[in-house]
């Protein structure tokens, strides 16, 4: 199932985490999750991305960043 459809509205802030189901998990490396947000929620995590005191900016926000062209935006 897609996560996604897990959402009644689009435009609202939202996440999910998914793979947590144990019958599930032998299946999955032990650090995978799936991660799934609304647009809005993405650009949020995006600025709080790029900001370097955030608990969310990391070497993986500076590899997507690079790889996005120098922006998350």
């Amino acid at each position: 199932m897609q996560l996604i459809t897990l959402f009644d509205d689009l435009d609202a802030s939202q996440a999910v985490v998914g793979s947590t189901d144990q019958a599930m998990r032998k299946f999955l490396e032990p650090w995978m999750l799936a991660f799934t947000v609304t647009r809005p929620m993405f650009e949020l995590l995006c600025r709080w991305g790029e900001d370097r005191e955030s608990s969310l900016h990391s070497g993986f926000t500076d590899d997507l960043i690079r790889a996005r062209g120098g922006s998350l935006a």
